[in-house]
């Protein structure tokens, strides 16, 4: 990210710490926010300051200061309040995992915080890990056997969360989940910068990985705590996408960790590419020359091409699927402000377009939004008229508009139309809006206009039973 963008992050984290003077007014669960909204603010900080050091201290007394200030105290009569202050020495303990490996360990302040963190805590399990922490500032431990001991506690917290019926109280589900993922991102923070072998790291992270799948696909998506889940796999996967080598693994966990959980993104991924899959099947049986203009971009055979383009249809809206989980769940039109959040999708998939496997398809992802003739759409500051997938681009974006304008179930910022009146945009919009070969080839193939029609009717119907059975 850059200066910009961060300095963004931490207006936006800010302008959530200013609501601290209604904090009795909040819930349990939305309480928590300001706690990790602290916890970021730290995550953040070695990003913009040279000097972070002395703010890490600062925001954590900060921190501490507001949990022992006179607004909590009112509450502290109640039982959650025990719970709260756990969670606040929790994960600050998590955060300064992230700097084990910069050379913070002859700093006496860092090191008696951590000390006064770990005799905090109740659970043998957590002094445990403070005493970790500890060993590993004092250079009595070495990267893998602190990943070791490290995963042992995972394996802990993933065998308490199993055990959820999810049918227990709120803050008892979100607090097994947290600790989790909280333990999962602290592996895969620490193992980033660790000396630790790839082949090591990778059994790691699959670990870590199926674990997981199996706790969270089984939280049911009508539940109250689906929004968390969805956040949650977001940032497992993210941050585990750095430690698989496999493309096919990884496409296997991102959709059945984030993209399968959001009906709405699932099916219209799906929907994009039997689209995309069905005009370009057409067009390479009747030879239609743009087959031989797309083959000549790198492909192989058109087996390679059509896997390609599969692929490209499948995750070209993984920003979507990284949009806060309130803003995705929306099923009324959306407000200007979540509008423009869904708008930054091509771009907030940085992690994505700078994997090795998944940068093959940044193009497409960036650019399914922008004009046929890159003179309107977003993001602004990518030039899709330049791509080598340039015709590639064009055909997800024709599939993408194809799906989103005839869509009368899923979509939340506008009402559906038949098929007929979205070929009509199509064509009115050719030259400038759309590739003009690829609307002209969709008007005279009878055979896949028909195609076309049953695919977003009675197929989107088939598709979406299947899809809510699931749950």
């Amino acid at each position: 990210a850059n200066k910009g963008e961060i300095k963004r992050v931490e207006d936006d984290i800010n302008k959530i710490l200013s609501f601290k003077k209604y904090y009795k007014e909040f819930a349990l669960n939305e309480r928590m926010i300001f706690y990790f909204a602290y916890y970021n603010l730290i995550a953040y900080i070695p990003q913009y300051n040279n000097h972070y050091y002395e703010n890490i201290i600062k925001v954590y007394k900060e921190a501490r200061e507001f949990y022992h200030s006179s607004i909590v105290l009112e509450m502290r009569d109640q039982e959650i309040a025990r719970r709260e202050y756990n969670l606040l020495n929790k994960i600050f303990l998590h955060s300064f995992m992230y700097y084990l490996d910069d050379g913070l360990g002859s700093q006496m302040e860092f090191i008696d915080i951590i000390d006064e963190i770990k005799d905090t805590f109740d659970d043998e399990m957590d002094r445990d890990l403070g005493h970790a922490v500890l060993t590993y500032l004092h250079d009595e431990m070495d990267d893998l056997e602190l990943v070791f001991y490290l995963k042992n506690y995972f394996t802990f917290y993933f065998n308490d969360a199993k055990e959820l019926t999810f049918n227990e109280p709120k803050d008892e589900i979100y607090v097994r989940c947290e600790n989790v993922v909280d333990t999962a991102n602290m592996i895969f923070d620490f193992m980033a910068h660790s000396y630790i072998c790839v082949a090591k790291k990778e059994e790691i992270c699959n670990y870590i990985l199926s674990c997981s799948l199996q706790l969270f696909t089984q939280v049911p998506r009508s539940k109250y705590v689906a929004t968390y889940v969805e956040e949650a796999t977001s940032s497992i996967v993210k941050k585990a996408l750095p430690f698989i080598r496999n493309v096919d693994f990884k496409e296997e966990v991102f959709t059945k960790l984030i993209l399968v959980r959001q009906t709405e993104n699932y099916m219209h991924s799906k929907m994009v590419e039997k689209i995309s899959l069905s005009i370009l099947d057409h067009m390479n049986q009747n030879r239609y020359p743009l087959i031989r203009s797309m083959l000549e971009e790198g492909f192989w055979d058109y087996s390679d091409l059509r896997g390609f383009v599969a692929r490209s249809a499948r995750i070209h809206d993984v920003g979507k699927s990284l949009v806060l989980g309130i803003v995705n769940q929306q099923i009324r039109n959306l407000d200007n402000t979540e509008f423009d959040q869904i708008k930054l999708h091509p771009v907030n998939t940085d992690v994505f377009q700078r994997d090795f496997h998944f940068s093959f398809y940044k193009d497409i992802i960036r650019g399914h939004h922008k004009s046929y003739d890159g003179k309107s759409g977003y993001p602004l500051d990518f030039d899709n008229t330049k791509s080598k997938y340039k015709l590639i681009i064009d055909l997800i974006t024709i599939a993408d508009c194809i799906d989103a304008g005839t869509d009368i179930y899923g979509r939340n910022y506008h009402e559906g139309k038949n098929f007929d009146m979205v070929f009509k945009e199509l064509q009115n919009g050719a030259n400038t809006l759309y590739n003009p070969d690829i609307v002209t080839y969709i008007g005279i193939d009878n055979n896949l206009m028909n195609e076309l029609k049953y695919i977003v009717g009675e197929y989107r119907m088939e598709l979406r039973y299947k899809g809510y059975k699931k749950e």
